[in-house]
């Protein structure tokens, strides 16, 4: 057994020898150089390629007799050592191919369905990717195809005719590839049949079945399959909404038949049962600090409403705006649900300091350059009230206020009393004025309505120019009212919005008063953005005053025009009835109307040329004041700083001035 073994060993020792040295010493058979040739040529070709299979890369037919001829002299030019490698089966390293550039095009359809297609592309994806070269570009063309059958389904267009192509050449030194995918998309799948509704509790629920009717994919439509998920999704959140946590679809199904373009749609919702809020628990730190009377005020939903976790963050939302609270926590239990009834949770955090300062100043020009500070105690008692006092101090207005507000529980977000007492003295011209006025009102201020009704008492001293006729002292004791609706995109930068406002006042003499009089106001603001980039700006204001004689009510009931808010190019209050002396005294009736024109740049600035006209007097004339000009804005998130250059075009030699003033649009 040893001698046979050892007999196989020695001759297959041997015969290992003697192919080295055919392989060391003689040439290489033509057999065996054609096999080395190709398993050490790296370079290749692309050419066209078909609509489906992508590019065939190598070489063609046409090239086979050419290759065949060089194989021998290729094989001559290989080294012993590479005989060698190939005859023991070692592979041997191909040269690493270099970065290539490569451009894509896909022709034959547009946006949507174009941005869709390059998302998916993979090859347009890493066309920038440092380590493409030309054998992965190769494999990435040929997943295209697939890749924009897919992209293109979405919308509808199942058998889209794609051609293909993908070429090369060098080009200083690089390798530039062009791939092209040409698209016939073909005949979109319309829905032929649709099946939609809904079980359980909500199948006869108004909201669930509004979506239902209304859905956006109907009978006829092309299939877009974005479209349907969005519905799908709508009719979803709806049913949540109105209540049913448990709803979900039982039957979601479209069939899709590409030989015949057309598809089928059943959708079948499952609402569940439907569950209502239940009681709200109300934690204070420190408690008993809030009355839970007071806190079932700012609820945005009653017990036995449908249940909604928006309505919730709503009412976070609203706690917070109350500027009771540090924090605030507002739960719902539904794993807690009894007989559907799920209950809340709020958990409210004090502020350490209930006392608020704030300490400002500012410029504009009416009033002149000032300074404010102010106080006040966010909740003075568990009722909620809050108490405030402040001082401001310009140029030409210095006020001291007192202010008490206590809101009524049964809707303490909107609904209020208010008193107010404050003294103030304001300089114009040749006026001035000393008022001391209390008001006690009832104010509802909700998100579109604002009313109000009240009374006031003023107590005024005034001296106008320097005749004595024109200057004394009034006390008036007036029920006032005013109601106002506002109806805006946003109250302080407004793209799209309206204001109307309405006010009215009087007095009888001997009722504790020293004049009779009724007067009124009504005015408007209105904001439109036609285009993107520019803005139009409305305002007017009208009143008049019943009375006998103007100067038997004080100065801060006459009406006056000019200035940044009503005539732009005149002073503040230089327009009105004149005395003998010639000085301003204010008159009965009050004209002003407003346009101008935004042009927007940017997000923060803007330019602005406007129009004013108007007047104040004691008959109906319609001479009016003109004034016009341009200005700068600046838009910032506490209103617009607006600064304007005007001339009062009316009056002789156009005299100009500049304007300055800031907050909202409306």
């Amino acid at each position: 057994m040893n001698l046979v073994h050892f007999s196989t060993v020695l001759l297959s020792f041997c015969r290992t020898l003697l192919l080295l040295w055919l392989v060391l010493f003689l040439p290489v058979c033509g057999d065996v150089a054609p096999v080395a040739a190709e398993q050490l040529d790296t370079t290749v070709k692309a050419s066209g390629s078909d609509t489906e299979k992508g590019a065939d890369v190598g070489n063609d037919a046409d090239a086979g007799k050419d290759a065949d001829a060089g194989k021998d002299a290729d094989a001559k030019k290989l080294t012993t050592v590479q005989r060698l490698e190939h005859l023991l089966g070692i592979k041997q390293k191909k040269k690493k191919e270099g970065p290539i550039l490569i451009h894509v095009s896909v022709t034959g359809i547009k946006d949507p369905l174009l941005k869709n297609v390059f998302d998916r592309l993979s090859l347009f994806r890493q066309r920038s990717n440092p380590s493409l070269n030309g054998v992965s570009a190769t494999q990435l063309f040929r997943r295209g195809s697939k890749e924009i059958k897919g992209a293109l389904q979405p919308f509808g267009y199942y058998n889209p005719q794609i051609k293909s192509t993908l070429t090369h050449e060098e080009k200083d030194g690089k390798m530039n590839w062009d791939a092209s995918f040409v698209i016939d998309k073909g005949t979109p799948v319309v829905v032929v049949s649709r099946e939609l509704r809904c079980e359980g509790d909500g199948r006869n629920n108004p909201s669930i079945n509004k979506v239902v009717s209304n859905f956006l994919l109907a009978k006829g439509d092309v299939l877009r399959q974005q479209l349907y998920e969005s519905e799908k999704k709508k009719l979803l959140n709806v049913a949540i909404q109105e209540g049913y946590l448990d709803a979900a679809f039982t039957t979601s199904v479209v069939q899709v038949d590409p030989a015949t373009n057309t598809s089928t749609i059943v959708l079948v919702l499952n609402s569940g049962r439907v569950y209502h809020f239940g009681n709200t628990t109300l934690t204070t730190a420190p408690p008993q600090r809030f009355r839970e009377k007071l806190l079932h005020g700012y609820l945005p939903y009653r017990k036995g409403d449908s249940y909604n976790v928006g309505t919730l963050y709503e009412l976070q939302s609203i706690l917070y705006q109350t500027d009771y609270f540090k924090n605030v926590t507002v739960t719902g239990h539904p794993e807690n649900a009894q007989d559907g009834e799920i209950p809340v949770d709020v958990s409210l955090d004090m502020p350490e300091q209930l006392n608020k300062y704030t300490l400002g100043a500012g410029y504009a020009s009416n009033t002149g350059a000032g300074v404010t500070a102010s106080w006040k105690n966010r909740m003075l008692n568990s009722s909620g009230d809050h108490l405030g006092a402040g001082v401001e101090v310009a140029e030409f207005e210095k006020q001291v206020y007192v202010t008490w507000e206590k809101p009524r529980s049964e809707d303490p977000r909107y609904d209020h009393y208010l008193l107010n007492g404050s003294y103030t003295e304001n300089e114009w011209d040749d006026t001035s004025t000393r008022k001391f006025s209390t008001s006690a009102v009832r104010e509802y201020s909700g998100p579109k309505f604002n009313l109000s009704g009240g009374m006031e008492f003023l107590d005024e001293s005034y001296d106008v120019g320097s005749s004595s006729s024109s200057s004394g002292t009034a006390t008036i004791v007036m029920p006032t009212s005013t109601a106002g609706l506002v109806l805006a995109d946003d109250l302080i930068n407004t793209r799209n919005g309206l204001r109307v406002s309405a006010e009215s006042k009087g007095a009888v003499e001997g009722a504790l008063s020293d004049a009779t009089f009724f007067q009124w106001q009504l005015g408007g603001q209105m904001v439109l953005t036609p285009v993107s980039s520019w803005r139009l700006l409305g305002r007017a204001r009208f009143g008049a005053t019943l009375i006998n004689d103007i100067e038997d009510i004080p100065p801060s009931l006459r009406f006056y025009a000019g200035g940044d808010n009503s005539i732009r190019g005149y002073a503040y209050k230089s327009i009105g009835p004149t005395n003998s002396d010639g000085d301003v005294v204010g008159g009965k009736y009050l004209t002003v109307e407003s346009v101008e024109a935004e042009r927007l740049i940017g997000k923060y600035f803007g330019v602005a040329a406007f129009w004013d006209v108007g007047t104040a007097t004691n008959d109906l004339s319609l001479d009016f004041h003109q004034g016009a000009g341009t200005g700068l804005r600046v838009r910032l998130p506490f209103g617009s700083i607006k600064l304007d250059v005007a001339s009062a075009i009316t009056e002789s030699g156009y005299p100009l001035r500049v304007h300055f003033s800031v907050g909202g649009d409306l």
